[in-house]
């Protein structure tokens, strides 16, 4: 692939002459192409070590997240535009309680499920004695 995106990149766009231009580009080019390596690392750590439920809720949150921070940098959406990204941030909010709710359900299970487990020794014992 490699070979293929230095045909493109340099056969079909200026984008030489701008690098040769501006130097420090190459250096923004290097340091964005790390910063996506260390993404996608991250990426692949967090989906073998994060619960399923969680991992999906935040595979549906990065594009919120991102277009909250190119509005941050100045992005601006157009007023037609609201009618579609309305929809989909309170669908991912919709996930968030979910996943929260689950989150909270099987904390308490455990919980439950730790308490009758000490109960259970406790009686366990208490007929041993007897």
């Amino acid at each position: 692939m490699i070979p293929v995106a230095i045909y493109l990149a340099f056969m079909h766009s200026d984008s030489f002459s701008i690098i040769v231009d501006v130097p420090y580009l190459i250096w923004a080019v290097i340091g964005l192409g790390f910063l996506s390596c260390l993404g996608l690392g991250s990426y692949m750590l967090a989906s073998r070590y994060l619960p399923f439920v969680i991992f999906g809720l935040l595979s549906y949150l990065e594009p919120v997240l991102l277009a909250f921070s190119s509005m941050m940098l100045g992005e601006r959406i157009a007023h037609d535009e609201w009618l579609t990204y309305i929809p989909i941030w309170l669908a991912v909010l919709l996930l968030v309680i979910e996943g929260s709710l689950h989150v909270i359900k099987q904390q308490q299970k455990q919980r439950a499920l730790a308490k009758n487990s000490q109960a259970l020794a406790l009686e366990i014992e208490k007929n041993q004695q007897k």
